[in-house]
């Protein structure tokens, strides 16, 4: 078993270790590193905060939410949970397919800081560009988009130069809204 695998399933149980077992099986994917097998490669980590987020901070998921994800990655669409069942979705949405999460419904004016990087695969640079794009008529002052080349997914939270390149940015908009 590989090291990084092994730390995982020390502390998650269920479905989610067997998504791990399968993707550990896949060509180039590295388990020795299981945060950059479903995140992308990380530049930045603090080894230090690395090894307490693997002895504490790693949760399982509910299994609808791991499975509406996986739904929302295989379809490329942004929308509430499918029940596959045209009568469940009628019974929860009033229609048979579930609704699309309409982003244009954020007001314009209510601030956002979105901050991403170009080794992130969950939040990857084209889906981040798409909410930009969908959100273009939001007022100028109120959004700010930053990215970060070399930041993984982890790195916005495990970064040693995270406070520099994200929080003290997203500390100087929320003053200033």
């Amino acid at each position: 078993m590989v090291k990084g695998y092994f730390l995982f399933a020390l502390f998650n149980r269920g479905p989610e270790i067997e998504l791990m077992a399968i993707a550990c099986q896949t060509k180039g994917v590295n388990c020795t590193d299981p945060f950059s097998v479903v995140s992308g490669k990380n530049c930045c980590q603090n080894s230090s905060a690395e090894s307490d987020m693997v002895a504490h901070g790693l949760q399982s998921s509910a299994s609808k939410n791991m499975i509406h994800f996986a739904q929302m990655v295989t379809r490329g669409t942004i929308t509430m949970f499918d029940y596959d069942n045209k009568d469940e979705n009628k019974k929860h949405y009033g229609q048979t397919v579930p609704p699309v999460y309409n982003l244009k419904s954020i007001p314009n004016d209510f601030p956002l800081f979105l901050c991403h990087g170009g080794a992130d695969t969950l939040a990857d640079v084209y889906d981040v560009q798409h909410l930009v794009d969908t959100l273009k008529d939001h007022a100028g002052d109120k959004l700010m988009v930053r990215y970060i080349e070399k930041y993984g997914h982890s790195d916005f939270l495990l970064g040693v130069d995270a406070k520099k390149e994200v929080y003290d940015p997203l500390m100087a908009f929320l003053k200033l809204h």
